[in-house]
C-alpha cells in the first residue's frame, strides 16, 4: 500500500488477507470489490498475468459488450490445438474423445473453429455478476484476440516466453 501511494496512486481500502492469498479466488475478490466501493454499474478485470493486450483490445472488449446487450463479455483467442482432436485414455488405453466432433471429421482445416479463454479482459454488468459469481454464462460474448496478444503469464516459463517477446520488441 505504501509504495502505491508514494507513486501517486489512491488506495480506496485494503483487501482482507483471505482475499490477499494465492488461493482466494478471483470473484470473491472482485465482490469484496463491488461492497468496497459501491455505484459502479460495470466491472473490467485487467489481470496484470497478460501484459500483451493493448488499450484496443480493452477498448473493442468494452464496445462489443456495451454494444452486444449481452451481461458479460470476455477476451479469448483461437486455439493451436483442437478439442476435437484431443483423447483421454480408456480401459485398456483406447482412445475416448474428449468432446464429439459434429461430423465425421477427417481434416483438421474442417474442424470447427475454437477459442479459449485468454484471461486478458472481463467486462460485466455489476449486478449481474453479483448474481451469477461468473463471468462466463450462455449469455457471455466473447471478443476474439489475435494469440500473438494472448500470452496468459502462469509459469515460468510463460515468463521466459514474455522476456523473449518482450526484449525482440526491445532490439527491433
Amino acid at each position: 500500500m505504501a509504495a502505491a501511494r508514494a507513486c501517486g496512486c489512491e488506495v480506496p481500502f485494503r483487501r482482507p488477507d483471505v482475499l490477499a492469498s494465492d488461493t482466494a479466488p478471483t470473484i470473491d475478490v472482485i465482490l469484496h470489490t463491488l461492497e468496497a466501493l459501491p455505484g459502479y454499474d460495470v466491472v473490467v478485470l485487467l489481470q496484470p498475468t497478460s501484459p500483451l493486450r493493448t488499450a484496443s483490445d480493452v477498448d473493442a472488449a468494452c464496445e462489443k459488450f456495451a454494444a452486444s446487450g449481452a451481461p458479460a463479455c470476455v477476451s479469448v483467442s483461437p486455439v493451436a490445438q483442437s478439442p476435437y482432436w484431443m483423447y483421454r485414455l480408456g480401459e485398456n488405453q483406447a482412445l475416448l474423445p474428449i468432446i464429439e466432433a459434429p461430423s465425421p471429421v477427417r481434416r483438421r482445416q474442417d474442424l470447427p473453429d475454437v477459442y479459449a479463454l485468454n484471461g486478458a479482459i472481463y467486462v460485466a454488468a455489476s449486478a449481474w455478476l453479483r448474481q451469477t459469481r461468473t463471468f462466463l454464462t450462455r449469455d457471455t460474448v466473447a471478443y476474439v484476440m489475435p494469440a500473438a496478444r494472448s500470452l496468459d503469464i502462469d509459469t515460468p516459463a510463460d515468463f521466459e516466453v514474455f522476456k523473449r517477446i518482450a526484449t525482440a520488441d526491445v532490439n527491433a
